[in-house]
C-alpha cells in the first residue's frame, strides 16, 4: 500500500511541476511568516523577526534560492559573526545591541548578538521568544565556531522535523530516524525525490548526505568552487524540504 502511495506521490509532483513551469512568477514576500527567517544551529532552530528595509528583502530573496549556511566565531564576548558568502544591501545606522539581535556588518557579515555592543551597521531583526541566558546556550557563547542555518520562516510543523532531519543528516541518514517515521519507507521517498533534482544538484548532495565528503573534496570532484558546492546543496535541501511534507499528506491518506 505505502509503495502504492509513493508511487501516486510521485505523479502528482510530476504534474504539479508541469504546471508550475508554466506560470512560474518571482516570489513577493506577502504575509508574516515571509517577514520572519529561521535559524538552526545544531539541530535547534528558532524564529527571527526581521525588520522592514532594503537588506531584508535582499536576505529573503537570497532563502528563496536555497538556505545560506556559514560558519560563524566569537567576537568581542558579545556576538558570534560569519560572512555568508553573499553581499546584501546595507542600512546603516548607530545602534546599541541587547541579546538576540541580528545584524548586517559591512554587507555581507551577519552577527548574532548574546551580549552589547554600539556601532555603526544594518539591523536585520531579532530573535524571539529566548531569555538572554537561552540565546546565549543556543549561540554557544564564548565556545567558538558554530554552523548557523538561515532559512525561510514559512517553515513549520512537520515540515520542520523534517528539515531539522534533513540539515542534520549525513551518511548515517539510512540507519536512524526520530519520531517514528518508518526509516526504510523515508529512505525510499528522499531516494526518489533525489533523482528529480537536477544533476549538480544531485551529485552534491549524494556526495556529502550520502558519501559524507567535505565541502571542499566535493568541490574537487565537481570541478567547481566550495561556494558552488555550497549552493547546490541547499538548493537540493530546499527541494527535499518542501516536498516531503506533501509526500507524508499523501503517506496517511
Amino acid at each position: 500500500m505505502k509503495r502504492l502511495v509513493l508511487h501516486i506521490y510521485f505523479m502528482f509532483m510530476a504534474l504539479t511541476a508541469m504546471a508550475c513551469q508554466s506560470n512560474e512568477v518571482e516570489a513577493t514576500p506577502s504575509d508574516k511568516s515571509a517577514n520572519t527567517m529561521n535559524i538552526t544551529i545544531n539541530g535547534k532552530m528558532v524564529s527571527c523577526q526581521l525588520v522592514e528595509n532594503s537588506s531584508t528583502r535582499a536576505l529573503l530573496a537570497q532563502l528563496e534560492k536555497g538556505d545560506i549556511t556559514y560558519e560563524a566565531d566569537d567576537y568581542g564576548n558579545f556576538e558570534k559573526v560569519g560572512n555568508i558568502g553573499v553581499s546584501l544591501p546595507q542600512n546603516n545606522e548607530s545602534i546599541t545591541t541587547v541579546p538576540g539581535d541580528v545584524i548586517l556588518y559591512q554587507g555581507n557579515n551577519i552577527c548574532l548578538y548574546y551580549g552589547t555592543n554600539s556601532w555603526s551597521f544594518t539591523r536585520l531583526g531579532k530573535i524571539e521568544g529566548m531569555s538572554k541566558d537561552e540565546i546565549k546556550t543556543f549561540l554557544n557563547a564564548g565556545g567558538g565556531s558554530v554552523r548557523i542555518t538561515l532559512s525561510s520562516g514559512s517553515t513549520t510543523g512537520i515540515k520542520q522535523t523534517l528539515a531539522d532531519f534533513i540539515d542534520g543528516a549525513g551518511p548515517e541518514f539510512y540507519h536512524d530516524i526520530e519520531g517514528g517515521i518508518d526509516a526504510g519507507f523515508l529512505r525510499e521517498a528522499v531516494d526518489r525525490l533525489v533523482t528529480e533534482l537536477p544533476p549538480r544538484q544531485r551529485e552534491a548532495f549524494v556526495l556529502s548526505r550520502r558519501d559524507g565528503m567535505s565541502i571542499r573534496e566535493i568541490a574537487g570532484v565537481m570541478g567547481i568552487t566550495e561556494k558552488g558546492v555550497q549552493r547546490n546543496i541547499n538548493l537540493a535541501l530546499k527541494f527535499l524540504k518542501t516536498n516531503l511534507p506533501l509526500f507524508l499528506i499523501f503517506m496517511n491518506l
